[in-house]
């Protein structure tokens, strides 16, 4: 896992203001899976990059990621 912090002022990209910033985090050889934090403007994003051999392995790490933010919202 790495926290990505990013200047807190408004990017732009061909003169249109960019609304967020999305980390996408290295994925290393023999490395499974990978997190990144990183905020901009006030907001908190979060990327997720991994290896996996299905499609319901991917779908098992959505719905534990989507469990676990919502935990952490209500609190």
């Amino acid at each position: 896992m790495t926290n990505v912090p990013l200047p807190d002022f408004g990017f732009s990209l061909g003169g249109h203001r960019l609304a967020g910033l999305h980390p996408l985090p290295p994925l290393a050889q023999g490395q499974a899976l990978a997190v990144a934090v990183s905020s901009y403007r006030g907001r908190v994003r979060l990327g997720v990059r991994g290896r996996f051999v299905s499609p319901a392995r991917t779908a098992d790490l959505r719905d534990a990621l989507d469990a676990s933010m919502a935990e952490l919202l209500a609190v």
